[in-house]
This record gives structure tokens, sequence and C-alpha cells, in this order.
């Protein structure tokens, strides 16, 4: 497996605005040349013509750094974006969020876009039926996305497993049903692996152990990420 270091954007949304100036830092202060590009530095709901502008200085600043945005994800907000919403309405306007979010991807010559799988609501989530067929609407969404931005050229999608149940991927075994469901539809969404996460109250010590996480998932995550968030982790 060849494994390849990026850095995710998100630590910066709220430290630069500006295309040319993210892509000058990454390059020189931090020193990578791939970048996980997060929806705050072109916004698919802002006007066209901005996201144009916006697309043409990074991808200047990107060639003249040697820099790739190899893929884009939702930041602090947008991950928020209500794919698992109660509302269809608000589920409609949220796959047209990720099908523009997806032709800013490719304009960037990005290869895959990504999320949370959802967000379900208490109320939804405490229903064994009602979370059932949330689950399934949303599934319908991410397929419904996945047909509209495949032909803008990318590979794939990813969702990130998050640390609480109706957030999803919770648990080790929680994760390995979703990823089942996933597969069934056919489509390509695949699973961005944070090490960090999982849920602090399980009774199972694999699902706050990292390790235990790469070896369940870590063959067929195109995405990892890493960071050190307690004293001791970076000595283990």
């Amino acid at each position: 497996m060849t494994v390849a270091l990026s850095i995710s954007c998100n630590p910066l949304i709220n430290r630069i605005n500006d295309p040319t100036e993210l892509v000058q830092v990454c390059a020189e202060e931090i020193g990578a040349r791939r970048i996980q590009l997060t929806n705050e530095f072109i916004n698919p709901v802002w006007p066209a013509e901005t996201q144009a502008r916006l697309a043409r200085q990074f991808t200047a600043a990107a060639s003249r750094y040697g820099l790739r945005a190899t893929s884009l994800m939702t930041g602090a907000q947008a991950r928020l974006a209500a794919m698992g919403h109660s509302d269809e309405g608000v589920r409609t306007w949220t796959e047209d969020w990720f099908i523009k979010f997806g032709r800013i991807a490719a304009d960037l010559g990005s290869s895959s876009i990504g999320s949370q799988f959802a967000i379900l609501s208490w109320s939804d989530w405490d229903d064994p039926d009602r979370r059932d067929d949330r689950i399934n609407r949303v599934l319908d969404g991410w397929c419904r996305i996945w047909e509209a931005v495949e032909p803008f050229g990318l590979k794939e999608m990813f969702w990130e497993q998050m640390s609480i149940g109706r957030e999803f991927g919770h648990t080790i075994a929680a994760t390995g049903n979703l990823v089942e469901r996933i597969k069934a539809r056919g489509i390509p969404l695949r699973i961005l692996l944070d090490v960090d996460h999982g849920d602090v109250t399980s009774d199972r010590p694999e699902d706050t152990d990292p390790y235990a996480w790469i070896r369940a998932f870590g063959g067929d995550c195109p995405i990892l990420h890493v960071k050190q968030s307690s004293a001791n982790r970076s000595e283990e």
C-alpha cells in the first residue's frame, strides 16, 4: 500500500480566506503538496462568478507551488448539511449542494468529495423504524449525488465515521454494518477513517483503539485522518 501525506485545511478555515495565501502557507510554511480542501474556501452557495474566480486563483497558485487538492470535504458548518433531515425539501437542497460541490472539485482537478454520512435527530434515531427509513433515504440521496457527479470525472465519494450513533460509525460493528449497506447500493462511497473517533462509552476496547480501526477498515480506506488528541497517543 502506498501512502501519501496530506493536510486537511479544516484547521485553517478561520485563519485564511484567500486561495493564493492558502496554497502558499500549505506549501511553504507547512510543507504540504497535497491538501484536502474544505468548502469554506470555495462554497457552492456563493455566486457562480465568485466560485469561478476563486477556483482560478487556487489553480494558478497550486500550479505555481506544485500543490494539489486531492479531495474536497465539508468543513465546520457544511458537515452538518442535512442529508438525514426529516424534511424532504431540506434533503433535496442538500443533495443539490453536494452536486455543485462535486463540480467545484472537478474544476480543481480533485477526484473525490465527502462529508459525514448523515446526522439524525434524537427522535429519528430513537425510533428503530424511523431510523431505518432515514438511513434508506440517505442512501438514496448519496446514490443520486453519485449519478450526478460521476460525469464530472470524479472517481469516488467518502464518508467520515463519527463518535456517536446518530452521526454514524461510532463503533467498529456499526461501521461495518453501514459499509455493507453502502456496498449493496453499488456506489463508490468509501470510508474516510478518523482513527481518533470512536464511542468512548463503548464497552469494547477496540472501539477506541486506533490500530483496531485500521485493522478493520484500513484495507479499503482511501483517506486516513490522523491527529494527536491525547498526551500519549503518539507514543503508542
